[in-house]
């Protein structure tokens, strides 16, 4: 079958609650990446494998500020250690131009409580990408909130996408999906 459906062209249609909802997440994403890494959090990279751990087990926020791309050059992975399962996790990659992650899939060591509960309150945003380019074998967990112009996806998700660019799903023959934690 084909695309159906009614192009309508209006050019009086009034589109300004939705750049200022675009101008929200700019602003917040921004806010996001303004805040100081958390004393109990701890971040390490070894040969593709990239942690992202608690000191302590507490609750509360944990936020994380990583400068690089999370891309060993091959399929790595994401390990959440020594959280409990209602903390909250931003993770900023302040990484500025072309931002590149690839992970096959994420692991979970000493999580008091369920993990899928955890990856719930898990925040990936990318403030200074222009172009991100999200790829792995696995599903790419939690929520996601990009500037880029343009946002690759080459990877399913699990969790919540927010781009105040474009959305470009890659490699749509390899049978990709979206899914949205509720």
């Amino acid at each position: 079958g084909g695309i159906d459906g009614l192009l309508i062209s209006d050019p009086g249609l009034n589109l300004t609650p939705y750049q200022t909802e675009l101008n929200n997440w700019f602003t917040k994403s921004s806010a996001f990446a303004a805040l100081a890494t958390s004393g109990n959090a701890n971040y390490s990279e070894s040969f593709g494998t990239y942690t992202f751990s608690s000191t302590n087990n507490a609750s509360g926020i944990y936020v994380f500020n990583v400068n690089t791309d999370l891309d060993p050059g091959y399929s790595g992975s994401a390990v959440f250690d020594n959280f409990p399962d209602n903390a909250e996790i931003i993770i900023n990659v302040t990484k500025s131009g072309t931002v590149n992650i690839n992970f096959s899939n994420f692991q979970f060591t000493n999580i008091s409580g369920n993990e899928d509960k955890l990856m719930q309150r898990v925040l990936w945003n990318f403030p200074n990408a222009t172009t991100l380019n999200i790829k792995g074998g696995g599903q790419f967990r939690g929520a996601i909130l990009s500037k880029a112009s343009n946002t690759y996806m080459d990877a399913s998700t699990n969790g919540r996408i927010v781009t105040t660019g474009n959305l470009i799903q890659g490699n749509v023959s390899s049978g990709l999906e979206f899914h949205n934690y509720a």
